[in-house]
């Protein structure tokens, strides 16, 4: 940051020697949301600050939004507790027109199944998940795995529901229950090419979801060919990330009942 500093015990602030430029501001405080907007004078709240030569301002104001808690409990497939599961806090938002999903905030379980999160206000969808363990239920029969479950108990983010969550509150009852399903794998290869090496694919929900559990990874062999174990049904963007010297692209995936 260009400056930076710390609020007295009544919460002022102040900097000296300003160099007149546009500038963003950011007010960090343990137990409440950053807030990243000021309001000068009787001027409405904004998240560039312009100062010019000579100025001098004494009545800067930037509101904090306390953390909101939410806790719940999440349960395996049998109805017993899931310890170290995964529980993240989903935000829909809109970029250049899309849709995107991305994680807001993340707890774990402990070996009661309980979590605790802290969340900025908002309205969220939460998830669970475990580690993935696998199990075949007979021989020819479709690999069964512990899926991602959405509160309440939706496999997929559209089947789940959405939680307002106040400034300060305390949200309790988010309880989810996880669920096993089949699972398949995804196979190929990259054909005909011989440019710089590529690393990793991705296996993306094409519904925008970009939270880290969301997306599955897999590493080329040297024959270009790729393996992603494990995956649930539903729709993929099988996609090269665009990293530097190396190609990118992406092709829709369906994975249904085989």
């Amino acid at each position: 940051p260009a400056y930076a500093g710390t609020s007295d015990a009544s919460g002022a602030f102040r900097f000296e020697a300003v160099i007149p430029d546009d500038y963003t501001i950011e007010v960090q405080h343990r137990g409440y949301t950053s807030a990243k907007v000021a309001a000068i004078g009787t001027r409405q709240a904004s998240a560039r600050l312009h100062f010019v030569a000579g100025q001098a301002i004494a009545a800067a104001t930037v509101w904090l939004e306390p953390e909101a808690v939410v806790t719940g409990h999440v349960t395996d497939s049998d109805g017993e507790p899931a310890p170290d599961a995964k529980v993240v806090a989903v935000a829909e938002q809109w970029e250049r027109g899309l849709r995107v999903y991305r994680q807001a905030g993340y707890a774990e379980t402990d070996d009661r199944g309980v979590y605790r999160m802290t969340v900025p206000a908002g309205r969220y969808y939460f998830k669970a998940r475990v580690s993935r363990s696998g199990f075949a239920e007979a021989p020819g029969k479709p690999e069964m795995r512990t899926a991602a479950v959405y509160y309440p108990s939706g496999l997929t983010i559209e089947a789940g529901a959405t939680t307002e969550v106040p400034p300060g509150a305390q949200v309790s009852g988010i309880d989810i229950q996880l669920a096993n399903v089949p699972n398949y794998h995804v196979r190929g290869a990259i054909k005909a090419y011989t440019g710089p090496q590529v690393a990793i694919l991705y296996l993306w929900n094409r519904n925008g979801d970009r939270t880290p559990t969301a997306n599955l990874g897999a590493y080329l062999q040297k024959d270009h060919a790729f393996h992603f174990p494990g995956v649930p049904p539903g729709s993929y963007w099988l996609e090269i990330p665009p990293i530097r010297y190396t190609p990118t692209g992406r092709i829709p995936v369906e994975v249904t009942d085989r």
